[in-house]
């Protein structure tokens, strides 16, 4: 899958086009945690024509233990192309490369272990910093505050009750380091 995925990157370099299509992948009662990605040129790459991401939910905090890591990268192995980008741009584990028929079956082995689909078409993944179990600057429990909130409004983040793009970020101090939290304005 991914010598094939790095074929259809040069062709889109040298054509300097993307070849990637949407689409309606998902996990059952959930519209949305899985980003879709279809091939457009899957007769040069057949193994990536489908290299579909469902968005993993990080625990508060980014608390892991070792063990839970490896209990996600073997679900990952066994339905997924291995390859994993942990709290970038969104704040989820993003588990990249997943063909269709495999996304209900990961997902119900993340959810085994305790791990819900993160980020849908409104409510986006919350985001916690480590606060008070690392720095010292902690001016209250933003784990606490952030698994709480969660579990309050689990339901309208997996169906889209709440507005577009909406996200919880919990800061502990006020430089918002890990969550970047504050808005920027332009001036």
């Amino acid at each position: 899958m991914m010598n094939d995925l790095l074929v259809q990157s040069e062709h889109s370099y040298e054509e300097r086009l993307g070849f990637w299509k949407g689409g309606k992948v998902s996990a059952f009662g959930y519209g949305g945690g899985v980003i879709p990605r279809l091939s457009e040129v899957a007769a040069k790459s057949p193994a990536s024509k489908e290299f579909h991401t469902p968005r993993i939910q990080p625990p508060a905090g980014y608390h892991y233990t070792t063990d839970l890591l490896r209990q996600l990268c073997d679900v990952w192995e066994r339905h997924g192309s291995g390859l994993v980008a942990i709290h970038g741009q969104s704040g989820d584990i993003m588990f990249q490369g997943c063909m269709s028929e495999n996304v209900q079956k990961a997902f119900d082995e993340f959810n085994h272990i305790g791990f819900d689909l993160g980020g849908g078409p409104a409510q986006r993944t919350s985001m916690s910093c480590v606060g008070h179990a690392r720095r010292g600057m902690s001016c209250y429990d933003e784990v606490g505050a952030n698994r709480s909130i969660i579990n309050e409004v689990l339901d309208k983040m997996r169906r889209p009750a709440l507005p577009y793009k909406f996200r919880f970020k919990f800061s502990g101090c006020g430089n918002a380091v890990s969550t970047r939290s504050i808005a920027r304005i332009s001036p």
